[in-house]
């Protein structure tokens, strides 16, 4: 799609939806586009610049700032699609497309690959009915509806889990939602997992 308008400069970037590609044109009374990157998840934003026919590559660049407007990464553009990988914290950033002269057309892209999942610890390792089992770890989403876990093959909400009896004490592996298996840590006595509030 098309962008909004005005995006001249950071504080009035535009939202921008991941994997969604955009479209916009430069010229000298918009020497510059910016946009506003907003995740939940850490991890790596891998921003693709591409230009339409016509345009000089080196005339146009893409920039990642804080939202306090500092950079920091930037790029030329080249022939072809032009890549820039960005490392981000859950929260915001700004990509800015911009240029020296003539009046560039382009698609800017932007995917997330989320960072690696990491399961830190479980509390307790054990527990009967109506126990809270509580995990933390890295690499999670901050909003709880886009985690999972996995006790075994039976799926719980990252943040807590009530845990209902079981017919006899069975240990099982903890896994996060990208398979990742917690090195020696298990629960025991699960049979089905129910969310905790």
């Amino acid at each position: 799609g098309q962008h909004d308008e005005p995006n001249e400069d950071a504080a009035r970037a535009v939202p921008f939806e991941l994997r969604r590609p955009l479209r916009g044109t430069l010229s000298p009374a918009d020497p510059a586009d910016f946009y506003r990157i907003t995740t939940t998840e850490a991890g790596t934003l891998t921003i693709t610049l591409r230009l339409n026919a016509g345009a000089t590559p080196s005339n146009v660049g893409v920039r990642v700032l804080d939202l306090g407007g500092t950079t920091l990464n930037q790029r030329t553009a080249g022939p072809g699609t032009t890549p820039l990988a960005q490392p981000i914290s859950a929260g915001s950033l700004i990509v800015a497309v911009d240029y020296a002269w003539g009046e560039p057309a382009y698609t800017l892209s932007i995917d997330l690959d989320q960072a690696h999942v990491t399961i830190a610890s479980v509390a307790p390792l054990a527990g009967g009915p109506g126990t809270t089992v509580t995990i933390t770890g890295s690499g999670f989403s901050v909003e709880p509806r886009r985690n999972s876990v996995l006790f075994g093959k039976i799926s719980a909400p990252i943040i807590s889990s009530i845990v209902p009896g079981a017919p006899s004490p069975r240990a099982w592996p903890c896994t996060s939602t990208r398979g990742n298996r917690a090195r020696g840590t298990r629960f025991s006595s699960v049979t089905r997992v129910e969310a905790g509030r």
